[in-house]
């Protein structure tokens, strides 16, 4: 009787989540990816089990829904970034005919990564910031929306949440940070597991498409508008991340909204001496090198080969923001 009891429960359930409206539930929506429902089985065989104990269906289904609801509350994906693979490949990195920091153009080799699809967000942010105890912003001339891009943020703000994000994705930290009273050294493990920024050579293969790759001017096409807020059409403020077109790999926003953060100290004369094999940067500068363009300049700024500096210690300025990558497979 029992066993006959289950398997009626079950067909009622799993007619339920036939039912239209119910993928409209903020929760249940997740269950159309697969990953979601696989530990959402685990935790309805869970519920079903212990529902043997009352013989009240309304009751047994209460508590299969509480659980599926705890696990799929417990997985859910405002906290875990979205990531993409970028298969790595060689490219041609700068350009000979724009600025001259951006010359000569030359053979760069990368091996696969992981990057961000958008740009850290606000809420992401706040989750941080609360997590450490870190005080946001003041308020900026335009309202910090939870979709927004997270602007107001210096290269060592966007270093700590990287390892925040690793300690709490249980992964090893990339960086290793050495604080004094006049001074701040970070160093980077690019063969760990954990979050970090990508280097320049990583964000330019990225913003270009990758090995798919058509050659646009802006990151995802020749026409600014249809990819980039910029300067002319974001009314000085920013935009909810992944409004415009992606790029060919899928990713947003890598032209305009906000400056993004990558590993690498600037130098203008680097691409004279740069190793053609998963480059670093240089050993040592005052500044660190920020990518994409922002919501305040001009189009030439947006372009994917296009490089900017900031004052990497206390450079926190209105449209600087960043995006997270991995290191795709640790090399023996």
């Amino acid at each position: 009787m029992e066993c006959l009891e289950y398997l009626d429960f079950n067909y009622v359930f799993m007619r339920l989540m036939h039912f239209k409206n119910f993928w409209h539930f903020k929760y249940f929506r997740y269950f159309r990816h697969f990953k979601y429902f696989r530990h959402f089985k685990y935790f309805l065989n869970f519920g079903i089990t212990f529902s043997y104990s009352t013989k009240n269906n309304y009751m047994k289904f209460l508590l299969v829904i509480f659980c599926a609801c705890l696990s799929i509350t417990a997985l859910m994906p405002e906290q875990s970034p979205d990531m993409l693979l970028v298969k790595g490949g060689t490219f041609y990195m700068g350009s000979n005919t724009e600025q001259p920091d951006e010359k000569p153009v030359h053979e760069v080799t990368l091996r696969d990564f992981y990057i961000g699809k958008k740009e850290v967000t606000v809420a992401e942010w706040k989750i941080f910031a609360q997590a450490v105890k870190k005080a946001m912003p003041e308020k900026p001339n335009w309202t910090l929306e939870d979709n927004f891009p997270m602007v107001y943020v210096g290269w060592t703000d966007a270093i700590e949440y990287c390892n925040w994000m690793s300690a709490k994705d249980k992964l090893t930290p990339c960086y290793k940070i050495t604080k004094a009273a006049n001074s701040y050294q970070v160093t980077c493990n690019f063969l760990a597991n954990g979050y970090r920024l990508p280097t320049e050579a990583e964000w330019e293969f990225a913003a270009r498409g990758g090995t798919h790759s058509r050659s646009f001017v802006y990151s995802g096409s020749n026409d600014i508008n249809q990819v980039a807020y910029y300067g002319y059409n974001s009314d000085n403020k920013p935009h909810p991340v992944g409004q415009l077109k992606a790029n060919e790999i899928g990713l947003f926003d890598m032209s305009g909204n906000a400056w993004e953060w990558v590993w690498d100290f600037y130098d203008n004369k680097y691409y004279t001496t740069s190793p053609s094999v998963n480059p670093t940067g240089p050993a040592k500068s005052l500044y660190r090198c920020l990518r994409g363009g922002s919501l305040l300049r001009n189009a030439s700024s947006c372009r994917s080969t296009s490089r900017y500096f900031g004052i990497w210690l206390n450079f926190r300025g209105n449209s600087n923001g960043f995006r997270i990558a991995r290191t795709s497979v640790t090399p023996k």
